[in-house]
């Protein structure tokens, strides 16, 4: 890419978008655009001064007031202006000048991109898997193309384009969309449940179309004689030299730059570079994990929902058990098993009671139902635990914890001013040399098994008091 002078040079005709008197510039010039559209070219001000008084910003707007913004709308380059003698019935009046005024090329294309980023929020994306077939459909014509004339080649290649154009902004737009927080808070509300199994459909959908045509894509590409593409591309290039143009001169190397590196592009989306995989496989995996959340997301509130009715019952039962225990034995001895251990409220029971009770939950291998509940409704329990206990649940890759606030004493938090505290923490950092210096192993969920004539060996121990030992382990 070379930077010339049309790059460097500030572009004056955008300055009316921000500056002290913006919402009367962008009045009129929506005024202009809004006629432009009618094929109504030119306007006077007197004109321009009536549209924008039906306006009702606009009722004490004068007539020097509007030619006073137009000229300065004629200084920055967004207006161009042209002396109508024929209106002058006097020679008063042509000295006064009589103008009337038209949109540059420059503030058209600013308007247009102003109302494009307007409703940006309306025109949303989508995931239309015809436009791949449409791709698939003008790549089998290429080599077709060689014979043609550069007239059909070119409108064969601005399809092509277009078409490629429209792939990616949907899409992008699209899984954008579902990734912002408005998403993730529709995702999780029962009303998100009517329509879910028909959001599924349109998602699988689009994915049953992408691999279909993007696997036939590649083959395309892949089978395409380099020559061919070559020849094809350059009676492109001819195509649009030829065409002429006023006030604007293209080069044919900024011309083959801009073909070759589209192409270029299309290549990358569909076949990936040297070490990286292409577009269209990332976006395969990006629809296929959006698919894991909303059924997942389903799944919860389903959860939720079916539990809502008697959840107040269960916290009463909850609690009326840990009245009954007199010592932590009785609670070890008092299982709530049966034969649904990992299914429904008995899982439940047994997760809150071990978030609760147990320092740190860990995770026993890979089909852990705990865990796995812990991970699959977390928000379900965080919401649980800040409302009931303002505590913090913390999931980390293989361990779960709670975490409260210092002033939050349930019987006790750790660490606390008590000296016990201290004297833990001294030792875990002698556990935390131990396990670095290779004198300890750790098992694969974190945890040190640990007997007591090791514990007792630990350098951490061997300069304290061997009663001061024991009494810290038990």
């Amino acid at each position: 890419m070379m930077i010339n002078e049309k790059i460097t040079r500030p572009i004056t005709e955008a300055k009316y978008l921000s500056t002290e008197n913006t919402w009367r510039y962008r009045s009129i010039l929506r005024v202009f655009y809004t006629q432009y559209e009618k094929i109504r070219y030119w306007m006077y001000k007197e004109e321009v001064t009536q549209e924008l008084k039906e306006l009702p910003l606009f009722q004490d707007y004068t007539i020097d007031q509007c030619k006073q913004d137009l000229d300065t709308l004629v200084e920055w380059g967004n207006l161009i202006p042209l002396q109508d003698t024929k209106k002058a019935a006097t020679i008063e009046e042509f000295k006064n000048k009589q103008f009337r005024y038209q949109l540059s090329e420059y503030a058209v294309e600013i308007e247009r991109m102003t109302i494009k980023l307007e409703n940006l929020f309306v025109e949303g994306g989508s995931l239309e898997p015809s436009l791949l077939e449409r791709i698939k459909n003008h790549l089998l014509q290429l080599p077709n193309m060689i014979t043609a004339e550069d007239k059909k080649v070119d409108l064969w290649w601005q399809d092509l384009n277009a078409d490629f154009k429209r792939l990616n902004q949907n899409y992008q737009d699209y899984i954008r969309d579902l990734h912002s927080i408005k998403a993730e808070e529709m995702m999780q509300t029962k009303e998100f449940l009517v329509f879910k199994d028909k959001f599924i459909a349109y998602l699988r959908d689009f994915i049953k179309g992408l691999q279909e045509h993007s696997y036939a894509i590649e083959e395309i590409l892949k089978n395409l004689e380099p020559h061919a593409i070559d020849k094809v591309l350059k009676k492109v290039c001819t195509y649009q030299q030829s065409i002429p143009r006023i006030e604007l001169e293209i080069s044919q190397q900024d011309i083959w730059q801009n073909i070759e590196g589209r192409w270029r592009n299309l290549n990358h989306w569909f076949l990936g570079t040297a070490g990286k995989e292409s577009e269209a496989l990332k976006l395969f995996d990006m629809t296929n994990e959006i698919i894991r959340k909303i059924t997942r997301y389903a799944s919860q509130i389903v959860e939720s929902r079916n539990s809502a009715a008697n959840r107040k019952e269960e916290y009463k039962k909850l609690c009326q058990m840990f009245l009954n225990y007199e010592t932590w034995r009785d609670m070890e001895s008092n299982e709530w098993l049966d034969l649904e251990q990992d299914r429904g409220r008995i899982r439940r029971h047994r997760v809150y009671r071990r978030l609760m009770m147990a320092p740190v939950v860990y995770q026993e291998g890979l089909e852990d139902a705990d865990y796995l509940y812990i991970k699959n409704y977390r928000n379900m329990l965080q919401n649980d635990f800040e409302k009931q206990f303002n505590a913090a649940l913390h999931l980390q890759k293989n361990a779960a914890l709670l975490l409260m606030e210092g002033n939050k004493n349930y019987k006790d938090t750790f660490p606390s001013q008590k000296s016990i505290s201290d004297i833990v923490l001294f030792i875990n950092r002698g556990i935390v040399e131990a396990v670095k210096s290779g004198e300890l192993s750790r098992r694969e969920n974190d945890t040190i098994p640990l007997s007591i004539p090791a514990f007792e060996t630990l350098k951490v121990l061997r300069g304290m008091d061997q009663n001061l030992s024991r009494n810290v382990y038990r």
